[in-house]
């Protein structure tokens, strides 16, 4: 079986992100200031008062270059240690300036790390945009993801965790997302990161070699979309109906309307080739 938490290690250690001071919250540790390119960034644990419980949050307060000022409060974890990180790097060359991106974990079994990246505005001014809640990574998915000298967002596709199969026993292809002009972009599908999804489902190969070689459906849906992100979506799902015994498919819930939670009424049970398709198709794999 695969384990996510070990696909995530990896993940975090394939691309240097561009070099900049990072610091971060930890025991013992409740503050932490940096300063870099005229910019100065000072995190700490603040009480806060939040659904009547009060609980300590990290808390970024960016200043400079001259009087620009911003500060941003990241999600409560839930435990009493601190927790957080920051770090100045550059990720949109249409801001003045490089940015700074904020880490914090939500707390939980897989979930989950909230990113925020602050930029300047030609304006002058710091303004936030959130880049939404990841399982697992936090600061090491900021990567210069195809060597440009500029950083992205680098994790898996969430949508394929649980999706198929267990969190341990599921994979996951890449996701890309980028900061332009202030605003988030996904641009997995680019070719310049052609390389990295490459080596990525090299590793993801090379765990299921380390893991004994079972192919269970979670390995199927994101091996199939790593493969697909190269080009090579029809011979992955050819391989996969080569395999495809009938006789061991206990088949896959599925929803027979598009509902944030599914009425039991349109609830169906899918063989898993049907489901799977159907699942590439609206996550936007074409197996080609």
């Amino acid at each position: 079986m695969r384990c996510l938490a070990a696909l995530l290690l990896l993940l975090a250690g394939t691309c240097g992100a561009v070099a900049g001071p990072r610091i971060a919250l930890e025991e013992g540790r409740p503050v932490a200031e940096a300063r870099a390119d005229g910019i100065a960034i000072r995190l700490e644990m603040v009480p806060r008062l939040i659904d009547g419980l009060r609980v300590a949050v990290p808390v970024l307060t960016v200043t400079g270059p001259g009087t620009a000022t911003l500060t941003v409060a990241g999600r409560p974890s839930g435990f009493d240690n601190p927790q957080g990180t920051a770090e100045i790097v550059e990720m949109d060359p249409a801001a003045p300036g490089p940015e700074v991106v904020l880490t914090s974990y939500t707390g939980g079994a897989h979930c989950c790390t909230a990113v925020e990246a602050l930029h300047l505005t030609a304006a002058g001014n710091w303004t936030a945009v959130s880049f939404g809640q990841w399982d697992g990574g936090g600061p090491e998915m900021i990567e210069d993801a195809d060597g440009d000298g500029v950083a992205e967002l680098v994790s898996v596709d969430n949508a394929f965790l649980y999706a198929f199969d267990c969190y341990a026993c599921s994979e996951a292809p890449l996701k890309i997302l980028a900061l332009r002009n202030g605003a988030v972009a996904d641009v997995t599908a680019e070719p310049r990161f052609l390389p990295r999804h490459r080596a990525w489902l090299a590793e993801m190969e090379q765990r299921l070699v380390d893991y004994g070689g079972e192919r269970g459906p979670g390995f199927w849906a994101g091996w199939i979309a790593a493969k697909t992100r190269v080009g090579e979506g029809a011979a992955a799902w050819a391989a996969f109906e080569a395999a495809y015994d009938p006789t061991t498919d206990e088949g896959v819930e599925a929803c027979a309307v598009e509902a944030e939670i599914c009425p039991e009424s349109a609830v169906r049970i899918l063989p898993l080739p049907q489901a799977l398709r159907a699942f590439m198709v609206r996550m936007g794999y074409g197996l080609s």
